[in-house]
């Protein structure tokens, strides 16, 4: 078993004219870190329905330096779950990743994030130390804009983030264990099948951690989140500062989250889920 899985969620023809760039950027940048940290990574690569799959593009067959795991979402499971093709579900494509993950701990982030080396340095502690917390931010955000990306045009630091904002969006790492209690992310809003992007599901799965038992803290070091404003304080305008420690409900997703139910067939390296 590898020690770390890192999963990466994208859609070729998403919202992000630059995403390819920002992709390339972080996936050869993180796993790296990881690297010379002595872990052992599997990296994921989800491609949520795009028209051009990632996986036929030049650039990521040339400029990726790392193994990839190309996982390639079919629209046809879209269609099949009433979802809209033209979406970008990037919480559902996490999904797909936390149940094809072989290792203990997963690491999930955006494909827009850069991290620093001190944070790399924090996750390969937390592995050899065997921890099982949760963690839901780094304890610096750094917002930059590509290709500058050491001019930053704002920061969030700890003690700017209200305790509601700890919140696993962007940036999530934890053991596979955990995950699997928690269902991961939220499949059942009928919100989600309405705007042009999934969002506000970090808000639903902190309050799903605490419901289990399972506080969100934030992990030592930073990141750079590229062409960000200053960290909208999504928790903390919705439900309060007292947002991580606030019990409600939680959700159930259905046995199959994650498309477990769908078939599977690898062609060329690239794993083809569908219908």
């Amino acid at each position: 078993m590898k020690d770390i899985t890192y999963i990466v969620p994208s859609k070729n023809d998403s919202y992000d004219p630059q995403n390819l760039d920002k992709l390339i950027l972080s996936i050869n940048t993180n796993v790296q870190q990881l690297i010379d940290q002595k872990l052992d990574v599997e990296t994921i690569l989800i491609d949520w329905c795009s028209t051009i799959p990632l996986h036929t593009l030049d650039r990521i067959k040339n400029e990726i330096k790392v193994p990839i795991n190309h996982i390639y979402v079919d629209k046809s499971l879209l269609e099949n779950d009433g979802l809209n093709v033209e979406r970008y579900y990037e919480y559902f494509a996490k999904n797909v990743g936390i149940r094809r993950a072989n290792n203990k701990y997963i690491l999930i982030e955006n494909s827009d994030i850069v991290n620093d080396e001190d944070l790399s340095k924090s996750i390969s502690k937390m592995i050899n130390n065997e921890v099982n917390n949760v963690y839901g931010r780094p304890t610096i955000r750094v917002n930059v804009w590509y290709p500058n990306i050491d001019e930053y045009t704002h920061y969030n630091k700890i003690d700017e983030f209200p305790l509601g904002d700890c919140t696993p969006g962007d940036f999530m790492v934890s053991t596979k264990e955990n995950w699997i209690k928690t269902q991961g992310y939220d499949e059942t809003n009928e919100g989600h099948r309405g705007s042009k992007r999934q969002t506000n599901m970090d808000v639903e799965m902190l309050f799903q951690f605490n419901k289990l038992g399972m506080p969100v803290y934030f992990l030592e070091g930073y990141y750079r989140h590229m062409d960000h404003e200053r960290g909208g304080l999504t928790a903390d305008q919705q439900f309060g500062k007292s947002a991580c420690t606030r019990n409600t409900n939680g959700y159930t997703n259905r046995p199959t989250w994650g498309f477990t139910n769908s078939k599977s067939e690898v062609k060329d390296g690239v794993t083809f889920l569908t219908i």
